[in-house]
C-alpha cells in the first residue's frame, strides 16, 4: 500500500469512527433526557403517594383518643 493510499485509509477510518462516535454520543443524550423524565415521572409518583398516606395517617390520627 502506497503512502497516498495508507492516508487516506486513515482519514476514512477517522471520519467513519467520527460518526459513529457522534452517534453514539447522540443516543446517550437521548437515552439521558428519557432517563431524566422517568426520574421526574418517578418522583411525582412517589411525592403523591407521600402525600396520600400523609393524609390517610391524618384521617387515622382524628379518629385516635
Amino acid at each position: 500500500m502506497e503512502v497516498n493510499e495508507y492516508l487516506k485509509f486513515l482519514e476514512d477510518t477517522v471520519k467513519e469512527l467520527s460518526l459513529e462516535l457522534k452517534a453514539t454520543t447522540d443516543c446517550l443524550a437521548a437515552l439521558s433526557i428519557r432517563r431524566t423524565r422517568e426520574m421526574d415521572s418517578l418522583m411525582l409518583r412517589i411525592d403523591d403517594a407521600v402525600h396520600q398516606s400523609k393524609c390517610t395517617l391524618a384521617k387515622v390520627e382524628e379518629k385516635l383518643p
